[in-house]
């Protein structure tokens, strides 16, 4: 792309896009904790910790963001994130107070060996 455009283009690098329309930020997580309330006693466990930080920006200033470039930006490469200082705990403990159910976390030993294997035992 730059090659093409040369110094024009623009590129916007998007943290964890949430708000209406979210299918790949934080809405999946609200989604499976809607299941957990029909098992009794089940725990929704997430990979790493609490710890985790997730950055995150809302959909409207990632429309802004794009509004501003095309009128204003000619070139250069620029990270999209809001000042939330938002992590996995803080996440969970809203889905938790939302649905009513229990979360939980597998550490980092746990998720590394989850992430080496591709989650396949994890799931088994």
């Amino acid at each position: 792309v730059t090659k093409a455009l040369g110094d024009k283009a623009v590129i916007l690098r998007l943290a964890t896009v949430y708000g209406p329309a979210d299918t790949t930020g934080i809405m999946p997580r609200l989604v499976c904790g809607a299941t957990y309330t029909i098992q009794d006693d089940a725990k929704m466990t997430f990979l790493w910790s609490k710890d985790l930080k997730l950055h995150t920006v809302h959909v409207a200033d990632v429309c802004g963001a794009v509004v501003h470039a095309i009128k204003n930006v000619s070139g250069g490469i620029y990270n999209l994130v809001d000042d939330n200082d938002t992590d996995q705990g803080a996440i969970n403990k809203m889905i938790a107070e939302i649905f009513g159910i229990k979360t939980d976390f597998l550490g980092g030993m746990k998720s590394k060996v989850a992430t080496a294997v591709s989650m396949k035992m994890v799931a088994d």
